[in-house]
């Protein structure tokens, strides 16, 4: 139960300190050589492993960018504040956008960290 609060912190953590990036966040690459390292250590870690990245992924599915859903949380709470109008299609259009954008830029630096890796074998 405690641990979408530790993945938040780390999150934060990571944040706070970009140094730590490299060592902290992985792609498609580190997560198939982690449910690797999982896999040898029996059925139990590839379960635990599984539910990590579960919760992992619901985490950054709450982040406030519009393709997610915490995104159109942040959405559904400007038009509340507004009184119930609805946000103009030009902004929405704007800020699918940049969320898309946003999204992108962020798979390619998961990717390219992850290609790092390979190359340097850590």
């Amino acid at each position: 139960m405690k641990y979408p609060f530790v993945l938040v912190a780390g999150i934060a953590q990571t944040v706070a300190k970009p140094q730590t990036i490299a060592d902290n966040v992985g792609g498609p690459a580190s997560i198939f050589q982690e449910l690797g390292n999982a896999g040898k250590e029996g059925a139990p870690s590839v379960f635990w492993f599984s539910a990590l990245l579960s919760v992992s992924l619901g985490v950054m599915n709450l982040l406030p960018i519009v393709p997610f859903d915490g995104g159109q949380m942040m959405v559904a709470f400007a038009e509340m504040l507004r009184g119930g109008r609805r946000l103009s299609l030009k902004l929405q259009m704007q800020l699918s956008t940049i969320g898309a954008f946003l999204v992108m830029v962020l798979v390619l630096g998961v990717v390219t960290l992850d290609i790092g890796k390979m190359a340097t074998g850590r």
